[in-house]
């Protein structure tokens, strides 16, 4: 646990506080914006008190239920993120330092987008770093957008802030309650979904990438899952040459992003050309 990123970013602590906290969450309809209610990035327990009070094991059980990591830590811990003065009562839950854009932010956002276009979809990435270097290449390549989903993926902590290197400040974050009918919803938007996935046959060079693209990005060990893989267009991988297996998620995404922008570029430059003999 990083205290200092913790301190700087919002605390709920107490167990009626969060529990309530996490059943407003719970409460919010898959299909539905909802109230703006602030991501929970994790929460931090002493498991001596949880079993004694009913509360701590309801707010395990949310936290399970939303994807939420709930992570087991000394009183002293507890006190050092919230000061010795504030009753905890063994329980404090850490929030998103970032306010994101809703579903409904996207489709708004879509619907004014004509001609080329790129937006960066992640699934089950773990790693704030990986995260925040995944905007900062989305942000310096051009592209609309990065979604997340609300649940089984890191959310913007202060380290993704900070990997990010401002660009958060510059490119919107789309939190959305379920990524594949987000993906289904932009396919009827014409975009085109593209899965990296590193046993893909189709090298991501050979695939037509004008138009409207959605660079799908899974998580580091496990990949895309099933269900959001099968919802691509297609699949692609990043040859490698070397003997390495595999490239980071935040590398090869943005590889992947370049080589988009890249011939979305010379096609631009291509139809200037075309109109001027």
């Amino acid at each position: 646990m990083n205290n200092d990123e913790e301190q700087n970013n919002e605390l709920i602590c107490g167990r009626n506080t969060v529990l309530a906290y996490l059943r407003q969450l719970d409460e919010r309809q898959s299909d539905e914006p909802g109230p703006e209610l602030a991501s929970v990035n994790r929460i931090y327990m002493e498991s001596k008190q949880a079993k004694d009070d009913p509360r701590l094991h309801q707010i395990k059980s949310l936290a399970k239920k939303e994807g939420i990591v709930v992570m087991d830590v000394p009183r002293f811990k507890l006190d050092s993120l919230v000061g010795h003065q504030t009753r905890h009562q063994g329980v404090v839950a850490s929030l998103s330092p970032t306010k994101l854009k809703t579903q409904a932010d996207l489709f708004d956002m879509v619907k004014n987008l004509d001609g080329n276009a790129m937006i960066v979809a992640c699934d089950g990435i773990e790693d704030p770093r990986n995260l925040g270097a995944i905007v900062r290449a989305a942000e310096a390549i051009g592209a609309c957008g990065v979604v997340v989903p609300e649940r089984r993926n890191v959310q913007v902590t202060q380290t993704v802030a900070k990997v990010s290197a401002g660009a958060l400040a510059y490119i919107p974050v789309f939190q959305v309650t379920n990524l594949v009918r987000t993906l289904e919803t932009l396919k009827e938007e014409n975009f085109w979904v593209i899965g990296l996935a590193p046993n893909a046959r189709e090298p991501i060079y050979k695939v037509d990438l004008n138009g409207k693209i959605v660079l799908l990005v899974g998580s580091e060990g496990k990949g895309m899952r099933r269900l959001v893989e099968e919802t691509c267009d297609v699949l692609v991988n990043i040859p490698m040459l070397g003997k390495t297996e595999s490239l980071n998620a935040s590398v090869a995404c943005g590889i992947a992003l370049y080589e988009i922008a890249r011939q979305q570029s010379l096609a631009k430059n291509q139809s200037k050309s075309d109109k001027q003999t």
